[in-house]
């Protein structure tokens, strides 16, 4: 157990509040280059981008990846709480060579999905000065889900799986088609085991 490697993010790009979740990591070829990094601010609503081959990180926020208030009571079967995080919910779309990546993410008190281009997220001269420069290159799907949603995780089919709050329920979401309730399918119910789903992780 030796540690090989530590990148401390420096304090200009977090705040006291800041919590960092979600670590997603993107691999695009056997020998890791040209891999990034990408984790969730979910109390500061934003992403830090690390490139692990220059040494640096930038920092990128959009009111996408900010807490909904309308969302932010929570109700499992009887159990009421508040609770305004942030993006939380994040995965890749699949690899494929000579084509860009979609970074899918959402706020966990919200009822929206969003996305951005991961060449765009890479442009560290487009966060520089300002992490909140660049508005345009971030979409939000106007179909939404019927309660707040934490993890998210997709396959190498494009396939989205995450869980949903108030149903207890564990869902996917085809990332080809349009966001919304007639595209989001319950793949199990389980109000004891599927509380409150924090992490979901797709092996394949």
């Amino acid at each position: 157990d030796t540690l090989l490697y530590r990148y401390e993010i420096p304090s200009s790009q977090y705040e006291y509040r800041s919590l960092f979740v979600t670590p997603i990591v993107d691999v695009r070829d056997e020998e890791c280059n040209d891999t990034m990094v990408y984790v969730a601010d979910a109390l500061a609503f934003s992403i830090i981008v690390y490139n692990p081959t220059l040494g640096v990180s930038w920092r990128a926020t959009d009111e996408t990846m900010y807490a909904d208030p309308n969302f932010g009571t929570y109700d499992i079967h009887g159990i009421s709480f508040d609770l305004l995080d942030g993006i939380l919910g994040m995965d890749l779309s699949p690899y494929k060579p000579g084509s860009d990546r979609i970074l899918f993410y959402h706020a966990m008190s919200s009822i929206t999905e969003n996305f951005v281009y991961t060449s765009d997220l890479r442009n560290r001269t487009r966060f520089e000065s300002n992490p909140q420069s660049s508005p345009e290159i971030f979409h939000t799907y106007n179909g939404t889900r019927p309660s707040q949603s934490a993890a998210e995780a997709i396959d190498k089919d494009g396939i989205s799986y995450f869980g949903l709050a108030h149903e207890t329920t564990l869902n996917c979401w085809n990332t080809a088609t349009e966001y919304g309730p007639e595209n989001i399918n319950t793949i199990h119910y389980n109000r004891t085991i599927l509380q409150f789903i924090t992490g979901i992780k797709v092996s394949y």
